[in-house]
């Protein structure tokens, strides 16, 4: 199993390979990238399977937040983690802003309760973010909807469901989905 970053990953894939230490590799969302199968090649990496977490298919978040990153940056994120850095960092603006405090406890306390139902819900587009901290400005509830995955907690701050995508290196070189699978505790 390789769970590295882009280099890391293809270092650790060419010595295995050039060693003969294995042949067969299972990948975990950082290596999904299209540089890793061409450089080694996909006659040899074709068909080997990855997973990586993913927004829900029908996503309108997901799909408003790429097109507002396109139109600021030129094109989508280049490095692994960014949505999923995004909407923690929108959860505790907007959990700061519904305690009313910068005080870690009191944001801590308030995580939940901007995430979940009841509330209004609200997407991690730049225009939902707004209109949440306007919101909670008014003292009234938010149901916060990220760009990467809900963010619905249970009481130990583990993510209550969630997308999984299966996806493979293809022979010609690509890289396809071949399932995504919804979870839930």
């Amino acid at each position: 199993m390789v769970v590295a970053f882009g280099d890391q990953a293809l270092a650790i894939l060419r010595e295995a390979i050039d060693e003969g230490v294995y042949a067969q590799f299972v990948f975990g969302d950082a290596a999904k990238r299209v540089r890793l199968v061409r450089e080694i090649g996909g006659a040899k990496r074709g068909g080997m399977y990855g997973t990586v977490g993913v927004p829900a298919l029908d996503s309108g978040a997901t799909a408003e937040w790429e097109q507002s990153f396109v139109a600021e940056y030129g094109r989508l994120p280049a490095f692994t983690y960014v949505k999923e850095t995004y909407d923690p960092t929108i959860a505790l603006a907007l959990a700061a802003q519904a305690a009313g405090s910068l005080h870690g406890p009191a944001i801590r306390d308030h995580l939940r309760i901007i995430a979940s139902p009841p509330g209004q819900v609200v997407l991690g587009t730049p225009s939902g973010v707004a209109d949440a901290l306007r919101l909670l400005a008014e003292g009234r509830e938010v149901d916060y909807e990220g760009v990467a995955t809900t963010l619905d907690w249970d009481e130990k701050g583990d993510l209550q469901q969630g997308h999984i995508e299966v996806w493979r290196f293809t022979p010609d070189g690509d890289i396809e989905t071949v399932e995504t699978v919804f979870l839930q505790q």
